[in-house]
C-alpha cells in the first residue's frame, strides 16, 4: 500500500491560502488516486502547481494549471498524472491513474500570481530596398525605403533637394518589417546609400 503525505502550507496573506484534503491517503497499486487542493485567492490571474517529493529527494515540479484553465506539464512527467481545475468549487485536483509503488511521495500544491502573456515578434535585421519615384512633368520625387528592420532609420536629402513631406514614424507592415517615405523637390534626384549604417539618401 502507498502512504500519502501530511501536508503543510505557509500562507503569506490571509486572502490567498491553500488547504489539502485528505491530509494523507493510501491506495492499492493500479487504483486511481485523486488529491484535492482547495484554494482561495484575490488574484485575477494566477497559476496552481503540483510538486512531488520522493523519499530522500528534493521536490520536483509536475504540472501547472492557469486560471484560464490551460495546463502546462513537463514532457518527462508520466501521462498517468493529470490535473483538474474547478473554479466554481475553488479546487485543484491531482489525479494519478494506475497508481504504482514508485508514486509514494509527498505532493505539494502551490499558488502564485501571474501576469498577462504578451506575444513579441522576433525579426532579424533586414537591409531596406530604396527606390525613387519621380514625376515626368514636375521636379517632385518620392524616396521610398521598404522592408527594413529594426525601426530606427533616417532618410536624408542631398544638398540640391528640398523636403516637401516626410513621414515622421516608419510604418510597420504585415511582414513585420518597416517602410518609410520622404517627398522632395529636386532637380537632381538620385538614389544613394551611404556607408553609414541605417542612413539612406536621396
Amino acid at each position: 500500500a502507498m502512504r500519502g503525505p501530511l501536508w503543510l502550507f505557509l500562507c503569506l496573506v490571509a486572502e490567498n491560502w491553500l488547504t489539502q484534503n485528505p491530509a494523507s491517503l493510501s491506495a492499492k497499486e493500479g487504483e486511481r488516486v485523486e488529491i484535492m487542493c482547495g484554494y482561495s485567492t484575490t488574484y485575477s490571474s494566477f497559476a496552481l502547481d503540483w510538486y512531488q517529493e520522493l523519499p530522500g529527494k528534493a521536490p520536483t515540479f509536475l504540472l501547472r494549471r492557469y486560471s484560464d484553465g490551460s495546463e502546462y506539464k513537463l514532457s518527462s512527467v508520466s501521462s498517468r498524472f493529470s490535473s483538474q481545475l474547478d473554479a466554481g468549487a475553488k479546487s485543484f485536483t491531482l489525479s494519478i491513474d494506475g497508481a504504482q509503488l514508485a508514486d509514494s511521495a509527498v505532493y505539494f500544491c502551490a499558488l502564485r500570481e501571474t501576469t498577462a502573456l504578451q506575444t513579441a515578434l522576433v525579426q532579424p535585421p533586414s537591409e531596406p530596398s530604396v527606390s525613387i519615384m519621380k514625376s515626368e512633368n514636375e521636379s517632385i520625387a518620392a524616396c521610398l525605403v521598404n522592408d527594413f528592420y529594426p525601426k530606427e532609420l533616417k532618410i536624408v536629402m542631398n544638398p540640391d533637394s528640398q523636403t516637401i513631406y516626410e513621414a515622421t514614424d516608419p510604418i510597420l507592415t504585415s511582414n513585420g518589417k518597416y517602410s518609410a517615405v520622404k517627398y522632395i523637390w529636386s532637380f537632381k534626384c538620385h538614389k544613394f546609400r551611404t556607408t553609414l549604417s541605417n542612413l539612406y539618401s536621396c
